[in-house]
């Protein structure tokens, strides 16, 4: 007796690239971190500060994100689905599309204690 089994995957036709987009994406946060690491070890990257100091200067963004975290996610829930005018698709206006694709000020804030 043959027992038919369907592929999941043929059911919805957004399955597959949305399986593909995590795949992809995984792979890349994967790889990303490892090359990091391996350079540093390496001698090639990020020489002038130790893990510690790195620790330390993250320290107060990581703690501004957590604090945040529920307003932040607001802000970019609120934006989505909507349609945005960025100036034109081949030769976009910058400050329209930095606004549009940085909608949350929240974030755009905590951000801007990096370079200060």
């Amino acid at each position: 007796m043959l027992i038919a089994f369907e592929n999941p995957l043929n059911e919805s036709p957004l399955a597959f690239p949305i399986l593909e987009c995590m795949h992809i994406v995984g792979f890349a946060i994967a790889v990303g971190t490892i090359a990091l690491v391996d350079f540093r070890l390496l001698g090639f990257g990020m020489l002038r500060q130790s893990a510690g100091d790195l620790a330390k200067a993250f320290s107060d963004l990581a703690g501004t994100l957590a604090d945040n975290e529920a307003t932040i996610n607001e802000e970019l829930l609120a934006v989505q689905g909507s349609p945005a005018d960025i100036g034109g698709y081949y030769r976009p206006d910058d400050a329209k599309a930095a606004d549009v694709m940085r909608p949350s000020s929240t974030f755009n804030d905590a951000l801007a204690t990096l370079s200060s």
